[in-house]
């Protein structure tokens, strides 16, 4: 039996609407991986100038 409009319709919805959530997804773990690089090369460029407090340490007070 073919389908109809309504349903070829709906189901491109539905498909769009998965792209556009793996999309947004994608977007926002490529940002979160570009801002962990980043801080992560700054650690390095801190402790290769040779400066000794890079990173600061919790003491717990």
């Amino acid at each position: 039996m073919t389908e109809g409009p309504e349903e070829d319709d709906a189901d491109r919805r539905w498909n769009n609407t998965w792209v556009a959530v793996a999309a947004a997804v994608l977007i926002v773990l490529g940002v979160v991986l570009m801002q962990a690089l980043s801080h992560h090369q700054r650690i390095e460029a801190c402790i290769a100038a040779g400066h000794r407090d890079c990173v600061p340490i919790d003491t717990g007070r």
